[in-house]
């Protein structure tokens, strides 16, 4: 499939979702009481694969692991960036 089709990038921003539950309930949950759907965010991430976020350094090497390993290193990278913020939630 192609990478930027829209219905993939809904279906992973979906898996993305589900995956927050399980590892960053925290923020999860937050998002839920302030209404905020991953769409917000995701959308942006994964047709950048992160360009417009992250150092170029770390983007090219972020690249490279996709390009081996596929979306699993999308998912973890997402997953880092917000656990990386979970001490700022009340």
């Amino acid at each position: 499939k192609n990478f930027i089709e829209p219905k993939r990038i809904e279906d992973e921003s979906m898996t993305f979702q589900e995956l927050m539950k399980i590892y960053i309930p925290k923020i999860y949950n937050r998002f839920v009481e302030l209404n905020i759907i991953c769409e917000v965010f995701t959308v942006r991430w994964f047709m950048t694969i992160f360009s417009s976020s992250l150092k170029q350094e770390v983007f090219y090497r972020l690249f490279e692991i996709y390009l081996n390993e596929g979306w699993s290193i999308i998912f973890k990278a997402g997953l880092t960036i917000l656990k990386n913020h979970e001490t700022n939630i009340n």
